[in-house]
């Protein structure tokens, strides 16, 4: 009789819980095709603490159902409505209730639920007093960290052609913040992949951080908004120096580490610099600067030919992929 109680309390609470946990998927789901999620669309602090919480709090109080020789874990209905909760909250900070507000606050709300989602994976791996550490949850958090910075930062709100203020001082802003949020969440996801995919991450790390240095070049000369100011010719230039300078490190990190796949990814970055030069940066250039710019060009492949040579001729620890 008592599991009975229980069980209609949560049947009574999830049905409350139905019309804001419904509202949260409908703008969860616009905004995975690219429409802003608002504060508005999240559930309030009323609704949060009100109908969300005391329907996850019951979940969890219940022990696992046995039905039609099934066991029922009513604890996974609280794992999925705490996170709806939270995400609730954190929405009421900043407030984003329109697209003004969304273009000055929208990159700093993901930098910093980004940066909490791997603050969270990190503390499920090392583990909690009397909870102990869960490698499947933090492996689920990093994801989810990752996933939303590619599907929200990169594709659909990428400062780079978006309205999206990421702040006016050099360095210190929430390029750095969000861009080093994702390669963490990759990082350790690397750690704790296995064998097979540590590859892919490599080159998930690897293209990070060639795109957020690129923005960073970018916020360096057009300020918070990055695409207020047109693209000159120096900051062009300037691109194909920081491509071929990542590579350079990339090359150098894969020849201590002895793993091919950045040594792969430092080949082909400095193969897409390289082609940049001599196809875009050159061509756009005339009379003595161009004859300037393709010695400078012939010069950077000898160094780079001679630095290749040398890097993959010297012997290495032979460490697994």
């Amino acid at each position: 009789e008592r599991l009975a109680a229980r069980v209609t309390l949560l049947t009574i609470a999830l049905l409350w819980a139905l019309d804001p946990l419904g509202e949260w998927l409908s703008a969860g789901a616009r905004a995975l095709v690219g429409e802003p999620f608002f504060a508005s669309d999240a559930p309030d602090l009323r609704d949060s603490l009100t109908l969300l919480l005391p329907a996850a709090l019951a979940a969890l109080r219940l022990p696992p159902l046995e039905l039609r020789g099934y066991r029922w874990h009513l604890a996974w209905i609280a794992a999925a409505l705490l996170p709806v909760v939270l995400h609730g909250l954190y929405k009421q900070v900043f407030a984003i209730e329109s697209l003004t507000r969304f273009v000055a606050l929208g990159m700093a709300e993901r930098s910093l639920w980004q940066m909490a989602l791997v603050g969270a994976a990190w503390i499920a791996a090392a583990g909690v007093p009397r909870l102990g550490a869960s490698r499947g949850l933090a492996i689920g958090f990093a994801a989810a960290a990752l996933a939303h910075f590619a599907a929200f930062t990169l594709l659909w709100h990428n400062p780079l052609v978006a309205r999206q203020a990421v702040g006016a001082l050099v360095l210190a802003n929430w390029l750095t913040l969000g861009f080093g949020t994702a390669i963490a969440a990759a990082f350790l996801l690397r750690r704790w992949s296995g064998e097979r995919l540590r590859p892919w991450f490599d080159g998930a790390i690897m293209a990070l951080a060639t795109v957020g240095a690129i923005a960073l070049l970018r916020q360096a000369h057009a300020g918070t908004l990055l695409t207020a100011v047109p693209l000159g010719e120096t900051e062009d230039l300037l691109r194909s120096l920081v491509g071929i300078v990542l590579a350079l490190g990339f090359l150098l990190l894969g020849s201590r580490l002895g793993q091919r796949s950045w040594r792969i990814g430092s080949l082909v970055l400095m193969l897409a610099a390289v082609v940049k030069v001599f196809a875009v940066d050159a061509a756009g250039l005339t009379g003595l600067l161009r004859i300037a710019s393709f010695a400078a060009l012939g010069l950077s492949l000898i160094a780079l030919g001679w630095f290749y040579t040398r890097q993959l001729s010297s012997p290495s620890p032979l460490r697994p992929e």
